[in-house]
């Protein structure tokens, strides 16, 4: 059925038996059910009827319309210093000496 801009029919969400209680309102493109009071977007609806999140709901919405999307760009990968080899700062090298003032030179530490 369709009066305003706006189509009707049975809940696809709760599958109710009222054919009056879902509506489409296609300007605005939101549905509403009078029923189970059910209401938003295309996404909301595709995530309630075949369950997912939204990421699931737009790749399955593009793949049943057949609207392209981007590809997600490739994150470049983070190296992080495995355990077993040790990380050296600057301080560390200088570990094991020290600054003699007096001649402007630094000497080692005899331990």
């Amino acid at each position: 059925m369709y009066l305003r801009h706006s189509l009707r029919g049975r809940c696809p969400i709760h599958q109710g038996d009222n054919p009056t209680s879902f509506s489409v309102d296609a300007e605005q493109q939101l549905f509403y059910c009078h029923s189970c009071q059910a209401g938003r977007d295309i996404i909301d609806l595709y995530r309630a009827v075949e369950g997912g999140g939204v990421w699931e709901a737009v790749r399955g919405l593009a793949l049943t319309f057949n609207i392209g999307l981007p590809r997600r760009r490739e994150r470049a990968p983070v190296h992080k210093a495995r355990r077993s080899e040790p990380v050296y700062t600057p301080k560390d090298s200088l570990r094991g000496f020290i600054y003699e003032a007096e001649t402007g030179r630094l000497r080692k530490v005899l331990r």
